[in-house]
């Protein structure tokens, strides 16, 4: 390894300026200390990123896994033997999406006498994923659209 040729010339000019060996090895000794610090802190930072790069790609393959695990529960809800026969409720609910336009949970369980807007939320929910309903939000509200 070669010597950068501004410090041999440092390491010249100080000598003739001090005569004294161990004042200079102390010197020099220092500036070695200075420069292993240095290093050291470049070191770490470098350690720092490379964790946080190994922690994005285990969050990546936690999402990957999770949107695999989705599509599944998707194609296994469409490939349901008899997915044309639909209870009459979703029926009457389809309907009712027609006959609007457009729904918001909340509508739905007012006319079909759901206790609760979640109850509904989820029946709507399960049409949507069987493909028989649309799914749009519109800032806190989600309407439910019917296809076609």
């Amino acid at each position: 390894m070669a010597l950068d040729e501004g410090i041999v010339s440092d390491y010249h000019s100080f000598k003739e300026s001090v005569k004294d060996p161990a004042l200079t090895t102390a010197y020099y000794l220092s500036k070695i200390s200075d420069e292993k610090l240095s290093f050291n802190l470049v070191l770490r930072e470098i350690n720092a990123k490379l964790d946080r790069l190994e922690f994005l790609e285990r969050r990546v393959a936690q999402l990957e896994e999770m949107l695999e695990k989705s599509s599944v529960e998707k194609v296994a809800v469409a490939a349901v033997p008899g997915k044309d026969i639909v209870a009459d409720i979703d029926m009457e609910i389809i309907g009712f999406v027609k006959e609007k336009g457009k729904v918001i949970a909340q509508e739905v369980a007012d006319k079909f006498g759901y206790k609760g807007k979640n109850a509904a939320c989820a029946r709507l929910n399960r049409l949507a994923v069987a493909g028989l309903l649309s799914k749009k939000q519109a800032g806190r509200k989600v309407y439910y659209l019917p296809i076609g």
